[in-house]
C-alpha cells in the first residue's frame, strides 16, 4: 500500500509532467501562428529583398485557392496548346486529328482518344518539362482535367 504522502508526491509529479506538456503544446502552437501571421503579413506587405523567396513560396501554396479570370485561363490554355503542337510538329506529328490530353490518377500526361501516334506523343510530351509545367499550373488554378489540341481551331478545355 502506498502511504498518502507518497501518493500526493506522485500526484503532485503527474501534474507538474502534464503542465510541462501542455506548455510545450501550447508554445508550439503559438509559434506556429506566429510564423503563418508573419507569413500573410509578407504577402499582404509585397515581396521584400529579405523575404522575397518565402512571399513567393506562400503565394503559390495559395494559387491553387485563386481562380483565373476566364480570359487569363483561356490564355493558358492557348499557351499550352501552342507548346503542344510546337512540340508534335518537331516529331513530324500534326494534331490532325485532335489530341486529348488527360492526367490521370498516375500523374502522366495521356493522350485518352484513339489518336493513332498516342505513344509517340505520350513520350514526346511527357520530357516537356516545360509543357508539362504549364499542365500542372492549369490544373492547380481551375480543375480542368482534360485539354483538346488541334491543328487550326487551338484547344478547348
Amino acid at each position: 500500500m502506498i502511504s498518502p504522502i507518497t501518493s500526493a508526491r506522485l500526484a503532485m509529479q503527474a501534474a507538474s509532467l502534464g503542465s510541462q506538456v501542455v506548455g510545450r503544446v501550447a508554445g508550439e502552437v503559438v509559434g506556429g501562428v506566429e510564423k503563418t501571421i508573419d507569413r500573410f503579413e509578407q504577402v499582404l506587405q509585397g515581396p521584400s529583398s529579405n523575404h522575397a523567396a518565402e512571399t513567393d513560396a506562400v503565394e503559390s501554396s495559395f494559387a491553387h485557392t485563386q481562380r483565373p479570370s476566364e480570359g487569363k485561363l483561356q490564355s493558358m490554355i492557348n499557351d499550352f496548346s501552342e507548346a503542344v503542337r510546337k512540340e508534335l510538329e518537331s516529331i513530324g506529328i500534326a494534331a490532325n486529328p485532335p489530341v486529348e490530353l488527360a492526367v490521370p490518377s498516375d500523374g502522366d500526361l495521356r493522350v485518352t482518344n484513339d489518336h493513332p501516334d498516342a505513344a509517340r506523343i505520350e513520350t514526346a510530351l511527357s520530357g516537356n518539362r516545360d509543357i508539362l509545367d504549364q499542365w500542372r499550373q492549369i490544373r492547380n488554378v481551375s480543375g480542368v482535367n482534360r485539354i483538346i489540341v488541334s491543328e487550326a481551331s487551338g484547344a478547348s478545355a
